[in-house]
């Protein structure tokens, strides 16, 4: 930077090319603005104004001259073709600022999406974990139903044994009852042939008593 060179502040020179100051400070945050030099005053940054055709040229922007003492001695011609210069530049500037917006939100979209991605990954693991825990629920019902149904059998075992037991039981019985009854009419058999015998002997008895 030549010595003794006029310096701008950030909104002085926005002024010359005719954007936004937001521009120039989006630039000087990217490191896209190299000729800043800081304020001896400390109040921030400024740009030398020999350097400012430089970084025009650089953007793509056209400085404004209208206010320039050498440009009212210009043939009306220029003047026009000036003004319509600057005109361009200023829709061209529109559309820079316009494309700048534009990325910006782009940048801020992209990070959304980024975030969204992030979220349904997320998501994805959730219900990745979930379909494992529902698969080990399910083989663990599927298991137990197993166990359940082994115990019913079992249990539908113990309960025709039992039956069959029962059955068994009342049959026994039964017999046992007939046997007891077949029993009790032979000893009642038994009891009057015994009783018929001995009124037998006895008459015989008495029969040699009254013989001799």
């Amino acid at each position: 930077m030549a010595g003794g060179a006029n310096l701008l502040t950030f909104s002085e020179a926005a002024r010359v090319f005719g954007v936004p100051v937001a521009s120039l400070e989006q630039r000087f945050t990217t490191d896209r603005l190299p000729e800043a030099a800081p304020d001896p005053n400390g109040f921030g940054w400024l740009l030398p104004e020999d350097q400012l055709e430089s970084i025009a040229s650089r953007e793509g922007w056209i400085i404004d001259l209208r206010d320039d003492p050498a440009s009212s001695e210009q043939s009306p011609a220029f003047s026009e073709m000036l003004e319509r210069l600057l005109e361009m530049g200023g829709e061209l500037q529109t559309a820079v600022v316009a494309k700048e917006r534009a990325e910006e939100k782009v940048i801020h979209l992209e990070k959304d999406l980024e975030r969204n991605e992030q979220t349904i990954r997320s998501l994805e693991s959730t219900i990745e974990e979930q379909d494992a825990e529902n698969q080990r629920l399910s083989a663990d019902l599927a298991e137990a139903n197993t166990g359940r149904a082994v115990a019913e059998a079992l249990a539908e075992e113990r309960d025709a044994e039992i039956d069959q037991l029962l059955d068994a039981n009342e049959d026994s019985e039964a017999r046992h009852e007939q046997d007891l009854r077949r029993h009790r009419a032979l000893e009642s058999q038994l009891r009057k042939r015994l009783e018929t015998t001995h009124n037998a002997l006895g008459w015989l008895g008495r029969r040699r008593l009254e013989r001799s």
